[in-house]
């Protein structure tokens, strides 16, 4: 049991937001932009459809429409992705994804 303790918390280490230093945040929520994390919220969401999506009771749910808000996270695959979209690096204000 310790062993799988120890990769689950290898897991979350991994795919876990850091700040600027590339440290994990304390109370580190995941960052999005791992191409298996993307994955794994897809089968997720297309296993909820094909388990529940013809059911009655669901012909007006939003499903996943929650945006959290947390720290920005500074991977280098974030800091690419602003590059990529702005032109420009991602400001030193910004600290949170509701902060400019």
């Amino acid at each position: 049991m310790e062993a799988r303790d120890d990769a689950g918390k290898a897991r979350q280490a991994k795919y876990c937001r850091v700040n600027r230093d590339g440290e994990p945040y304390a109370n580190a929520k995941v960052c999005g932009l791992f191409p298996e994390v993307r994955q794994f919220c897809y089968n997720i969401g297309a296993s909820a459809g094909q388990t529940f999506g013809r059911h009655p009771a669901l012909d007006g749910a939003l499903v996943h429409t929650e945006v959290a808000y947390g720290p920005l996270c500074f991977h280098t695959h974030d800091r690419a992705g602003y590059r990529a979209h702005s032109g420009r690096n991602i400001p030193e204000e910004a600290v949170r994804n509701n902060t400019i």
